[in-house]
């Protein structure tokens, strides 16, 4: 279900949603955000037992081109969230890590400073942007 500014309210008190408001997802006039995704989160949330900052929720096709998304990005369908991890200790990350993947995300893309969570169907894991060197 897509959920718009107009049945936030509604969702969030039939479904006890505690932790995310509205305007952290969708920071753009008529987006919206899927209620899969949002029940994911909000239980990821309790499973981890510290505070998810969302760094990126829905984008229009221009907000999309302009942060360099994919052309296809599961943001455009309301499908997707990046959350910080700058505020994240080694264990946690590990423990939001693991609890995305019990949780049932589909996608899960760990960036330098924030990771990547979508609702695809196929299971997807991806360590980005982390450059090696050598030790000699």
């Amino acid at each position: 279900m897509k959920l718009t500014k107009e049945n936030w309210v509604e969702f969030v008190r039939e479904k006890g949603i505690r932790y995310f408001t509205f305007n952290e997802f969708v920071k753009e006039e008529g987006g919206f955000i899927e209620s899969e995704l949002v029940l994911k989160l909000e239980e990821l949330r309790r499973l981890c037992g510290f505070p998810l900052v969302v760094a990126s929720g829905y984008r229009s096709v221009l907000k999309n081109q302009e942060v360099g998304g994919a052309p296809n990005s599961f943001h455009l369908r309301g499908m997707a969230v990046d959350i910080s991890t700058r505020s994240f200790s080694p264990s946690m990350l590990y423990r939001f890590i693991k609890g995305a993947f019990l949780v049932g995300f589909g996608g899960i893309i760990v960036y330098p400073f924030h990771v990547h969570l979508d609702i695809r169907e196929v299971d997807f894991f991806e360590v980005s942007g982390y450059n090696k060197k050598s030790s000699k």
